[in-house]
């Protein structure tokens, strides 16, 4: 792993991009007697169709959860005029095929946690409190009557009443997953960060067609700032449906959380910007989606530095599409997926307590300083995940393209050595 250390994180030492499993693999013994190995060869021969035949009911499964999808789909579409009926609809209609699609992906369990208030170093939830999804679901359209000038940023009133009507959730990246269970619980617009900046909204299809790529979205978004495309959310669709955006822009290995970007540009009016979160202040929930392949405790993670072969997990940084998904669906061990959620409420009094920590005075005085503290949020709700200082979603292409090239070169060399 000598060879990629440039792609790592030079201050924590963390690689955000190698697959658990590649470590490992890295790391595991060859057999050294003739015998073993052509036991191993035949042993490996007989597992190889097993596995493919399991590949083939799972993709079939998956197949079946797709189209069930789309057809229900084409079904509701009449009640797309009506967008907060048609967002209901969607939500309960198909929530069945979208589990089953996480099913026949190997996400057998699906565990849904709220972020430790120790953690976060806020005070203790109400006993009775409702779920942090729930949470985010029953926010107020209309949360306020009216808004200072301060608090608006220098939009307009009713601009910024729109702002403060949605609801926005932040997630880490890995893999299709993460936008297929977030779909699943939340039926949310999605949003895309493009790689010369700016946002732009997809829909359930183009999410997870992006999430198969390893590069951002090209060109410039539709919207250079946070608060426009809120606006035109509102606008266009209903408020009341979540918007869902991967602050990373591409996919990290599940071990960390890369860095959040939204454009080169140095302007509190672009990207992420300052008015935008202002008004959203206690309107974002944040969750972090870890996988049980990546995270053991206890005798497991002993088993594993004992040599147990790491399963292929959903994290989708290397290989093609095509060799990702044959990889995950023939997979014998289940990833089960944890979801950890900060509600809006939990955010808010964890990212002012973090500026009041930075030596602020707790309210979001410019965008940098507000991303930094809710990206310290998701951080510090994830345990055993690190953050990474200067990587971003920008390096995931640059990595991938170094890989295949190494990979390329060493088969060569073992073909000549034949």
């Amino acid at each position: 792993m000598e060879k990629y250390r440039v792609f790592g994180d030079e201050s924590t030492g963390v690689h955000p991009f190698i697959p658990l499993s590649c470590m490992k693999a890295q790391l595991t013994p060859q057999a050294s007697s003739l015998l073993v190995r052509l036991l191993t060869s035949t042993l490996s021969l007989i597992l190889s169709a097993l596995l493919f035949l399991l590949a083939i009911l799972r993709l079939l499964l998956l197949s079946f959860a797709a189209l069930w999808t789309a057809v229900v789909q084409q079904v509701l579409i009449v009640f797309a005029p009506f967008s907060r009926l048609y967002w209901y609809l969607s939500l309960w209609l198909l929530a069945f095929p979208k589990r089953l699609a996480l099913y026949s992906l190997g996400v057998f369990r699906l565990e849904e946690q709220r972020a430790d208030f120790r953690r976060l170093k806020i005070r203790a939830p109400p006993p009775n409190s409702p779920s942090p999804c729930a949470s985010l679901l029953s926010l107020p359209v209309s949360p306020f009557s009216s808004l200072s000038g301060s608090a608006t940023g220098g939009l307009s009133a009713a601009d910024a009443k729109r702002i403060a009507s949605c609801r926005v959730c932040f997630s880490n990246f890995t893999s299709f997953v993460e936008p297929l269970y977030l779909s699943y619980r939340l039926n949310p617009q999605f949003v895309l960060i493009h790689e010369k900046g700016g946002f732009s909204f997809c829909s359930f299809w183009e999410i997870l067609r992006f999430s198969l790529q390893f590069r951002l979205a090209p060109g410039r978004g539709t919207y250079r700032s946070l608060s426009s495309l809120l606006v035109a959310h509102a606008t266009r669709s209903s408020p009341a449906i979540p918007v869902v955006i991967f602050p990373e822009g591409q996919k990290s290995n599940g071990l960390c959380i890369l860095q959040w970007w939204a454009g080169e540009e140095k302007s509190s009016a672009v990207g992420f910007d300052a008015a935008a979160l202002r008004l959203l202040e206690g309107r974002i929930a944040e969750v972090g989606c870890m996988y049980s392949s990546i995270f053991v405790k206890g005798s497991e993670r002993q088993k594993t530095s004992l040599g147990r072969r790491v399963p292929y997990g959903p994290a989708h940084t290397i290989n093609s599409p095509l060799t990702h998904l044959r990889c995950l669906l023939s997979e014998v061990c289940s990833n089960g997926l944890v979801a950890i959620w900060a509600s809006p409420t939990d955010v808010q009094q964890a990212s002012s307590q973090a500026r009041g920590a930075g030596g602020g005075d707790g309210r979001a005085e410019d965008s940098e300083t507000a991303v930094a503290c809710l990206r310290d949020v998701m951080v510090r709700m994830m345990p055993g995940i690190a953050s990474v200082n200067n990587k971003s979603g920008r390096d995931l292409a640059p990595f991938v393209d170094y890989w295949e090239k190494t990979q390329k070169e060493q088969y060569l060399k073992k073909d000549k050595k034949f």
